[in-house]
């Protein structure tokens, strides 16, 4: 009796390997061409437009079904010459998170402590809107709204 059933799990172990290997490597060609490029504009606290330029968001699935890591980067230059904070211009590296219920948080500076911006928003129809903040050990000390749309 034994004999008969190690037969069927040595018929049986292949085909499971081969379903689950197939699962592995289909996970990963769905995060290929995940990266997006958005138009970014922030506005300040009045609704003056003060900063443009991209995001270039890097969706990767994390474990949970309702959640998502962001990496990527960004570009900004000034849009006019009132006192925007310098942490707002230039390029660099970003870290986020979205939930799937739209929610994206973006950090601007994720090796820093200080000198920090925030995108805090929702991303619906290849649209990301919502706030900026500037914000130092002091706290936030400048902020605006903000509006992406993919390129």
């Amino acid at each position: 009796m034994t004999n008969k059933y190690f037969k069927y799990f040595i018929f049986l172990l292949p085909i499971i390997l081969i379903i689950n290997c197939s699962d592995i490597f289909d996970s990963e060609d769905n995060q290929e061409g995940l990266e997006n490029t958005y138009n970014y504009t922030a506005f300040d606290s009045t609704g003056r437009k003060i900063v443009t330029g991209t995001l270039e968001l890097q969706f990767t699935k994390l474990d949970s079904v309702d959640k998502e890591r962001i990496s990527g980067s960004w570009s900004f230059s000034a849009a006019n010459d009132s006192g925007i904070p310098q942490a707002m211009l230039g390029e660099g590296e970003l870290i986020g998170e979205w939930h799937q219920d739209t929610r994206l948080w973006l950090n601007l500076h994720p090796n820093m402590m200080d000198n920090n911006v925030f995108l805090d928003g929702n991303l619906e129809n290849e649209k990301y809107t919502g706030e900026w903040s500037y914000a130092t050990f002091a706290g936030v000390i400048n902020y605006g709204t903000f509006e992406a749309s993919k390129k």
